[in-house]
């Protein structure tokens, strides 16, 4: 029976490069996070209409510093206006005697926007993974 022999060479630079990538991936899952969230609050302003109503709508969306829990991280857009849900996601008309006169659909732009933000997330991964791996 003969003995068969092999040499890998350059396992140690390989294994040097996957440490640090491993040191890397927290900071750049911040900053995807981080990234997603502002094309989130950006495209929520542009698709916010103005009114008399609601002209500083625009201004209120605010974003939450990242948070960790077991599941991973998060961060959370918000609003602090009180007539936001009404203009996403519609509301009755009413006369000042209490008489529905009618409906007026909402805009839905949170929804959208984070839909876009959603299909474009894989987009931001990848560019990342492969900064990542050069």
């Amino acid at each position: 029976m003969s003995d068969i022999n092999f040499k890998i060479e350059g396992i140690e630079d390989f294994e040097s490069r996957l440490n640090q990538i491993s040191r890397k991936v927290p900071d750049g899952q911040e900053k995807i996070l981080r990234k997603a969230g502002n094309n989130l609050k950006k495209k929520c302003k542009e698709k916010t209409p103005t009114g008399k109503s609601s002209k500083h709508i625009k201004d209120q969306y605010k974003l939450s510093g990242i948070s960790y829990d077991r599941d991973g991280m998060e961060i959370k857009l918000y609003n602090e206006s009180s007539k936001l849900h009404l203009i996403e996601k519609g509301h009755k008309m009413v006369t000042k005697s209490g008489k529905e006169v009618g409906f007026v659909p909402g805009v839905k732009m949170v929804e959208r926007s984070f839909k876009e933000v959603e299909q474009e997330l894989p987009i931001l991964i990848d560019g990342w993974m492969n900064k990542m791996l050069k």
